[in-house]
């Protein structure tokens, strides 16, 4: 059987919303770094996640994930997951409540309605994973009718100023270096296949000599699993590779179409208008939307005619990890 929940928490790490067809959408909502007043505290950046039970549309991001990992065909592995779904509907009505490990628990009310409440150690937060929380450390304040500085003994540690200034200073600076390290993307190669719009569960490398193929694997009923991911190696991904790959046809832009097929995902508009320049003879454009830049190479009413053209085999080759965006 398929480990169907596996690409779910996988999926959740990545995507800010991973949709499980016909039951609702996992939405990953991030909050900065900030101060809670309430604590004190230096609270460090986070992403809480929320369930929606509205939104259960397909748009096949678990069905490709399975077919990319479990080299299957796709009609499988959206059966899998439709049979997966029915799995958690019959233990709701059966036990009342469903846990989906290291996301969070499912409960069905009286009145069948689904509760969501997400897990403490949430596997969406692994990108934060080892960022506690710091205390703020008051700073002295002078006396606006007298200018002498007013220092409550009893709160504050009998520290001069300037060792508290560049204690809490040096507290900032670290957990800054610690965002940027960990939220800084470890490669922005060029090379084909880096950005794309979701990072496949296998990663080929291709050279001149073999065809190398590496896998990771998720153990979500273990609560210390880890997330071993394999990022491409773009020296070994030769000008010779990506100038023998065929130019594919894509749809031209149709005003009034709600689906799009998107082959990049990226943050500014410049990567954007980059990688369109790099794939000048693929025909791409842009999709602007909740502060992403998403190229698409189709779009159409549906999903299916949005993507129809995956059935051709040089193009899915090309693109793997393409999945479909519905505009609102």
């Amino acid at each position: 059987m398929i480990p169907v929940a596996n690409h779910i928490q996988y999926l959740i790490t990545q995507h800010d919303c991973v949709i499980i067809p016909g039951f609702g959408a996992l939405i990953a909502h991030y909050r900065s770094a900030h101060i809670d007043p309430a604590t004190d505290m230096f609270c460090p950046p986070s992403r809480a996640v929320v369930f929606n039970p509205a939104i259960d549309h397909d748009d096949a991001l678990i069905a490709s994930s399975i077919s990319r990992l479990d080299k299957v065909p796709y009609e499988s592995a959206v059966r899998s997951v439709s049979d997966y779904v029915v799995a958690i509907r019959r233990q709701l009505e059966a036990e009342r409540c469903f846990n989906l490990a290291r996301i969070g628990m499912f409960r069905l009310t009286d009145d069948n309605r689904i509760l969501f409440d997400p897990a403490d150690d949430s596997i969406a937060n692994a990108r934060y994973f080892g960022l506690q929380q710091l205390p703020v450390v008051p700073l002295a304040t002078n006396d606006p009718h007298t200018g002498n500085e007013l220092q409550d003994d009893s709160t504050l540690p009998h520290v001069s100023l300037g060792r508290r200034v560049i204690r809490v200073a040096a507290s900032v600076a670290i957990l800054v270096a610690l965002g940027l390290t960990l939220s800084t993307p470890i490669s922005q190669s060029t090379a084909e296949g880096i950005d794309l719009a979701a990072i496949g569960l296998t990663a080929k490398r291709v050279s001149n000599d073999d065809t190398a193929e590496k896998t990771f694997e998720i153990q979500p009923d273990r609560q210390d699993a880890l997330l071993l991911l394999d990022i491409p190696d773009p020296a070994v991904a030769t000008a010779d590779v990506i100038q023998s790959r065929k130019q594919t046809a894509v749809a031209p832009e149709v005003t009034g179409h709600k689906y799009f097929l998107i082959v990049a995902s990226l943050e500014s508009k410049a990567k954007a208008d980059q990688y369109l320049k790099r794939h000048a003879s693929e025909n791409y454009r842009i999709i602007e939307g909740q502060g992403r830049y998403r190229i698409y190479a189709a779009s159409g009413n549906s999903i299916a005619e949005a993507s129809a053209i995956m059935n051709d085999s040089d193009f899915r080759n090309a693109h793997p990890d393409a999945w479909v965006h519905r505009v609102r």
